[in-house]
C-alpha cells in the first residue's frame, strides 16, 4: 500500500482545497503556507492515520499482523471523523460540516489509495465496506506499485525508495490542481 509519501501528498492536496484562500496568488505562497500550516499538517496526518494499525504489529514483532483490518474500513473512517469533528467543535464552536467533510476526505483518501495499490499478501485488498461486509476488496487495476514491508529490514530497501518516487510523481499533479481549483473558484462563496 502507498507509503507515507503517497498518502501525505494526497492529504496535502485535500488540505490545500480546504485551507488555501480562494483566489490567493501563488506569489504569496510562502506567507499563505505559514498561515495555513496547522490544517495542512492535520491533512497529512489524517491521510496517514489508518496506518496506525502498524503499531501493534511493530510491538508484537510482525509488522503486518494487524495491517489492513479495521482501520482500513468505512466504519472506522466514520467513527474517527465523528470523534475528530467533536473535538474540533469543542475547541472551536464555529466548526461545521465543512470541517467534517475535510476530515472524512483526508481519512477516506487513505482507503482509496490503498484500494488502488498492488497487494502481494493474502487477504488481498482492504475490508472497505465493514461493518456492512467483512469481505476484502481491491481495485481491478492498480495505480500504485507494491512496497516490500514484511519486516523492518525490507522496509529500508532501494525498491521502496523507487516506489516512493513513483508515488510522489503520481500524486504531485494533485498539488497544482488543488491550487488551480482554489484560484478559479469565486471568492464570494465561502462555503462549498
Amino acid at each position: 500500500m502507498p507509503s507515507p509519501v503517497g498518502h501525505g501528498m494526497i492529504g496535502l492536496s485535500i488540505g490545500l482545497l480546504y485551507a488555501w484562500p480562494r483566489g490567493a496568488r501563488i506569489q504569496r505562497m510562502t506567507e499563505t503556507l505559514k498561515q495555513q500550516r496547522v490544517p495542512l499538517f492535520l491533512a497529512v496526518l489524517l491521510a496517514n492515520l489508518p496506518d496506525v494499525d502498524y503499531v501493534p504489529g511493530i510491538l508484537t514483532g510482525d509488522l503486518n499482523a494487524y495491517h489492513h483490518q479495521y482501520t482500513h474500513t468505512l466504519g472506522w473512517v466514520l467513527l474517527v471523523t465523528g470523534g475528530v469533528w467533536l473535538i474540533w467543535r469543542a475547541w472551536r464552536p464555529e466548526t461545521g460540516m465543512r470541517e467534517a467533510v475535510f476530515v472524512f476526505a483526508c481519512l477516506m483518501s487513505h482507503l482509496v489509495a490503498d484500494w488502488f495499490t498492488d497487494d502481494g499478501a493474502y487477504p488481498f485488498g482492504i475490508m472497505l465496506w465493514w461493518p456492512f461486509s467483512a469481505d476484502y476488496t481491491i481495485a481491478p487495476q492498480h495505480l500504485f506499485p507494491r512496497p516490500i514491508k514484511e519486516d523492518w529490514a525490507e522496509v529500508f530497501t532501494w525498491h521502496n525508495v523507487r516506489v516512493m518516487g513513483i508515488e510522489f510523481l503520481i500524486t504531485l499533479p494533485l498539488i497544482p490542481l488543488a491550487l488551480m481549483v482554489k484560484r478559479i473558484l469565486p471568492s464570494s462563496s465561502r462555503r462549498p
